[in-house]
């Protein structure tokens, strides 16, 4: 034991040191492409409701299912100064890295700094929490209230002191402004309270006046959140617009794919970690040990109860406040058998070489995580479109929109004016096919946009049977959604020549519909643009060399040399014996001679 003692002091004698490392990954992942893609839907409608006048806030966030107004003043706040995308989302990126410290602060009470150090840096590379502290949602500051109000009921029933105590009043009131579900929080502390006063040291005097005091603050945080509570919370009606869900293994399996990165073998390695970890707390605190087992396991029982009291969906960031517990339980876990596995199996050897082997368990499962689990998903994070495009949507309208142009839109039409006020000021709002037949009767040029919201409309079969058999020009903006242009009495080919003139957002799909169509109707000019545009964007030999090649095809069309060298020239040098290398070569030759 003396060694085992000796061996944990002078791995971590440097704790801090290695909390400032892994709070500046953190920090780095979560400000890296902040900014980079754009609002999506929800996030669209917490910038809207923030830019209203205080009443108006508050209105909107009733009108918002299960939101509450805290992060929506914070939005208001970062909002009046900048509308920048990464301005917007810079507030969940901080509290993101401050719940990784504040798990550390719970990791180092519950077990030690090594746990705490540890859950931490799975937390901070872990995909979920990274995606969720780059979003303008409550996620990420619900989850910092409530690892920092659990740091403080550990803190204050230590101390005794009335700061700290009052600290975790403001902390649980502020997690209720922030998300409902900090009731559920509170539930947890209370049992672990209860479980500290049943099985109370007589010799510890400050048990009933700390019981009292959580009781207080407790009462006092109610208390503050009566007037949301009755404003909002309980004048909240059940949605038909959703699917409540399940409690099925099916889904709660799921939840555990997603903890785990979404691989399984990442499954049978946490999940076991983390089992060893629940029982390791258990046996040494029975208190931390119903706190921790409550959080993770009652936790998802309860959130599906309660969608389906207001007939919501069910979604994984409904259950972002329960993956730090469940990494701390891992980390807990790993300890243990590093420990089991090292300090006591080789016992015998000396402590440089204990040591070793005891960095060595460590950092084989850190990097385990990281190579099997972590990595590609971080990757594909950065990589894929995390939603809907609305900033291609309305640069799409804003640059080819005429006077007499109308744009339809189908259930999104207040989100669409965040990037595209000029649509707006041009649009029709409707729910149902009768209107968008209308509009296209007027003889203008009409725009309509679908999107996979449109299947919350009665209608949408019925407007997607139409818009499938009316001629009209179909731009993809990527994740189900289609603008299209249509025109009564013009046929496709009309409607390409007028679309000649369109400039068109950096968005791969839309500009590869676009090209294509500008070949079918030898606007090779165009076809040609839109292809070396394509070239530029796309990453992968596969795709870039197919680009090339069309946008030097198309201009040779129209016989303009000095581009069909230059993209050809650029795929010889890619792909020199690519499937159409050949082809290049003879005809390179031919523009030679």
């Amino acid at each position: 034991m003396a060694n085992t003692a000796l061996l944990r002091k002078r791995l971590f004698s440097k704790a801090s040191v290695y909390l400032v490392i892994i709070l500046g990954i953190t920090l780095v992942l979560r400000l890296y492409h902040l900014g980079k893609p754009s609002l999506w839907l929800d996030e669209i409608g917490q910038v809207l409701v923030a830019k209203k006048s205080f009443r108006g806030i508050l209105q909107g966030v009733c009108a918002h299912h299960g939101a509450q107004p805290l992060d929506y003043m914070i939005t208001a706040l970062f909002v009046r100064f900048s509308s920048y995308e990464w301005v917007l989302r810079l507030p969940s990126a901080i509290w993101g890295t401050l719940s990784v410290y504040y798990l550390y602060r719970l990791g180092a009470k519950v077990r030690s700094k090594e746990t705490g150090l540890l859950a931490a840096f799975l937390l901070s590379i872990h995909p979920l929490h990274l995606r969720y502290s780059q979003e303008v949602r409550f996620y990420s500051l619900f989850l910092f209230f409530s690892l920092f109000s659990t740091v403080m009921l550990f803190q204050s029933w230590k101390t005794s002191s009335r700061k700290e105590w009052s600290l975790y009043a403001i902390s649980v009131t502020l997690g209720l402004y922030t998300h409902i579900y900090m009731g559920l929080v509170i539930l947890f502390h209370s049992f672990w309270v209860g479980s500290k006063y049943i099985m109370r040291d007589s010799k510890e005097s400050a048990q009933h006046s700390n019981t009292f005091r959580f009781l207080l603050s407790v009462i006092v945080s109610f208390i503050v959140f009566i007037p949301w509570l009755l404003y909002s919370v309980l004048r909240e009606q059940r949605t038909s617009a959703f699917h409540a869900p399940d409690m099925t293994w099916n889904l709660a399996r799921d939840v555990l794919l997603q903890f785990c990165g979404h691989n399984s073998i990442l499954v049978y390695l946490l999940g076991s970690l983390a089992l060893v970890g629940l029982i390791i707390v258990f046996m040494s605190r029975i208190d931390h040990g119903l706190l921790i087992s409550l959080w993770v396991i009652g936790a998802f029982p309860a959130v599906v109860i309660l969608d389906q009291s207001y007939s919501y969906f069910f979604s994984i960031r409904q259950m972002l406040f329960v993956l730090p517990i469940f990494l701390l339980l891992v980390a807990i876990g790993t300890e243990w058998v590093a420990d089991e596995v090292v300090l006591h199996t080789f016992k015998q050897m000396p402590l440089p070489r204990q040591r070793q082997l005891f960095v060595s368990s460590i950092l084989f499962v850190s990097s385990l995580l990281v190579a099997i689990g972590m990595r590609p998903q971080i990757h594909a994070y950065y990589n894929q479109p995390r939603g809907l495009d609305w900033r291609d949507i309305g640069t799409l309208f804003n640059n080819n929109l005429s006077v007499k142009d109308k744009v339809v839109l189908i259930n999104v039409g207040s989100y669409t004016k965040y990037y595209s006020p000029r649509a707006v000021r041009q649009s029709r709002y409707t729910h149902n096919l009768s209107t968008v037949q209308r509009e296209y009767n007027t003889n203008s040029p009409i725009w309509v946009l679908e999107t996979p919201y449109l299947n919350q409309v009665p209608d949408h079969h019925a407007i997607r049977n139409w818009l499938a058999h009316t001629p009209a020009l179909i731009f993809p903006v990527g994740m189900g959604a289609n603008v299209f242009y249509l025109q009564k009495g013009k046929n496709k080919s009309d409607l390409a020549l007028v679309a000649c003139d369109f400039t068109l957002p950096p968005n791969k799909n839309t500009l590869l519909a676009y090209a294509r169509l500008m070949s079918q109707y030898g606007h090779w000019q165009e076809a040609g643009q839109a292809y070396g545009t394509l070239s530029k964007l796309t990453r992968g030999q596969k795709a870039e060399t197919e680009y090339l090649y069309q946008a030097g095809f198309s201009f040779a069309k129209i016989g303009q040399s000095k581009k069909v060298h230059y993209y050809w020239e650029r795929y010889l040098k890619l792909s020199p014996t690519g499937r159409w290398a050949p082809l290049i070569t003879q005809h390179l030759d031919s523009y030679s001679h």
